[in-house]
């Protein structure tokens, strides 16, 4: 029928880790990501990372694929206020200091390392992961009591909460093995939150010079950059100003203009 196409992946974490995955969703995605790329006029990746893997995985076409970078909801770029702080402290019964981690609570995600690291450091704030309820998630609370650190998991929490439990946090961790994009590291970095993650991937796309980086695979390198960052208040506050200058190259007007020039490049095949 002549109509162009533009299809958006995110990632292609099934053919990375295909442990993760059952067999016929594999098959399945397998097939619909093949034929996606090979039919569509555009492909939009959401990193430099995702559109290597395209590339790697599914063989497409370099010259059809533009990187759209995502951003985060326009909530975090809001003020949060001293109420709305109180009310979450409470709501949630958060400690007066703690490490935070955002995300779904699985295996991919890496917290075992972050809690062996935490172990290592002898740090005693509180690490609290905000995420749904899994197996993975009991495990990690059986970790922390043996390892003797102090852990607190928050599920269900609605996102008008975030924005105030990020901002409340010391240090926002993100040791992740592999991701599309991170939208936490922005959401921390845009409520102004020193942030830690992992080297390689996509993690430097989003983070850029404001984050600070270790070894996923390595407890004890996770482990000396938290103390660093803990201990130097001087380089929380540069990383906070930092997260903010990075923040904005993610804003939903730099992401709409990006995203339209892929749209009008499209329009220009069809005259």
């Amino acid at each position: 029928c002549g109509v162009k196409t533009i299809v958006t992946i995110h990632d292609l974490l099934v053919f990375r880790y295909p442990h993760l995955y059952s067999p016929g969703y594999r098959k399945l995605f397998a097939a619909k990501m093949s034929y996606a790329t090979r039919v569509a006029d555009r492909i939009i990746a959401i990193s430099e990372q995702t559109k290597r893997d395209i590339i790697t995985y599914l063989q497409a076409d370099e010259r059809k694929i533009s990187v759209v970078y995502q951003g985060c909801s326009r909530i975090f770029h809001e003020p949060v206020t001293a109420q709305k702080i109180a009310q979450v402290r409470a709501a949630y019964s958060l400690p007066q200091e703690y490490i935070l981690y955002v995300g779904a609570l699985e295996e991919r995600k890496n917290l075992h390392t972050l809690i062996e690291a935490l172990a290592e450091a002898q740090v005693t704030l509180p690490l609290v992961l905000v995420g749904g309820e899994s197996a993975y998630g009991r495990e990690l609370q059986q970790q922390a009591s043996r390892s003797g650190v102090a852990i607190q998991i928050l599920s269900g929490v609605p996102q008008a909460d975030l924005p105030a439990i990020y901002k409340e946090a010391a240090l926002f961790v993100y040791p992740s093995i592999f991701e599309g994009f991170g939208i936490p590291i922005l959401e921390a970095l845009t409520v102004g939150t020193p942030v830690l993650t992992s080297t390689g991937g996509c993690f430097a796309e989003v983070g850029g010079e404001a984050a600070l980086y270790a070894d996923p695979a390595k407890p004890e390198e996770i482990a000396t950059q938290i103390v660093k960052i803990l201990s130097d208040p001087s380089l929380r506050e540069q990383m906070t100003a930092h997260g903010h200058e990075q923040a904005e190259k993610f804003t939903d007007e730099r992401v709409a203009a990006n995203l339209l020039r892929v749209v009008q490049s499209v329009k220009v095949l069809s005259r």
